[in-house]
């Protein structure tokens, strides 16, 4: 649909409380790759301020190894050696973070850090989410100041790195229970001016996420969220399931929801 993670710019994922915007966010970090099998993973730097270690560590073995998050958990507190490693070897090339409330200054050592280690800057950055990194100062003036304080920031991040850099974000309250489209207004603090690619989240039903493109400044975008690619989701085992549109076309002939 012309939504591309491009390097050396900016995105926006949004979404109100349990639409999956962590789970997201993790899958892409642990399944996008290079090569024509996506087998080398892309270097990243995660930092999960919102989501504790055991929380997101759960998650991610569920997406690489099809169990269930519960069944992830027994496993990694047992430390099962066939699941620690298969952990180890799908989260090799992710550097996590697990401050609780970074600030600027802590994800630009923690970059450094990342560039010292491996000998390159992070290929993606993701920041989960806007709402816990701090300025100094940053209570004066009210949250929107400190958004575009951190925004600034991490706009100029992106240009020195040729990072991409993606940003989760809540949305406003009306838009909490995640039911229905939101529009590109419905986004908390309208913090988007930086943000060549703004995606929010919504759950049509308990099978499926909708992605909305909001802003888009190299394809196809509508404001008012109901451009939208709609994605399976199977959030016990984390994983998200890219129906054909060939498939998509056919169930909906037959009534089955896709």
């Amino acid at each position: 649909m012309g939504a591309k993670f491009r390097r050396g710019q900016l995105s926006l994922i949004a979404g109100g409380p349990g639409t999956g915007k962590s789970a997201l966010a993790s899958y892409i970090a642990a399944n996008a790759g290079y090569g024509e099998y996506g087998e080398t993973g892309v270097p990243t730097l995660y930092f999960s301020a919102d989501t504790d270690k055991r929380t997101l560590g759960n998650r991610i073995t569920a997406s690489v190894t099809h169990m269930t998050v519960d069944e992830a958990e027994d496993n990694l507190l047992a430390n099962h050696p066939g699941t620690m490693q298969l952990l180890d070897d799908n989260t090799s090339h992710i550097w996590f973070n697990w401050n609780n409330g970074p600030n600027v200054d802590d994800i630009q050592d923690e970059v450094e850090a990342f560039a010292h280690v491996n000998g390159q800057w992070p290929h993606l950055i993701i920041i989960d989410n806007l709402k816990n990194v701090w300025v100094e100062a940053s209570g004066e003036g009210g949250e929107h100041i400190r958004y575009d304080r951190v925004l600034d920031f991490l706009h100029e991040l992106a240009g020195l790195t040729n990072a991409h850099v993606m940003v989760l974000h809540h949305v406003a309250g009306i838009y909490d229970n995640g039911d229905q489209p939101i529009p590109l207004s419905g986004i908390l603090g309208k913090v988007t001016k930086p943000f060549r690619l703004i995606i929010t989240l919504y759950k049509p039903n308990e099978n499926q996420i909708a992605l909305s493109i909001v802003k888009n400044s190299t394809g196809k975008m509508d404001q008012s969220g109901k451009l939208a690619c709609y994605l399976g989701i199977d959030l016990s085992r984390q994983q998200f399931i890219d129906t054909p549109l060939e498939e998509q076309a056919v169930n909906a002939n037959a009534g089955i929801p896709t």
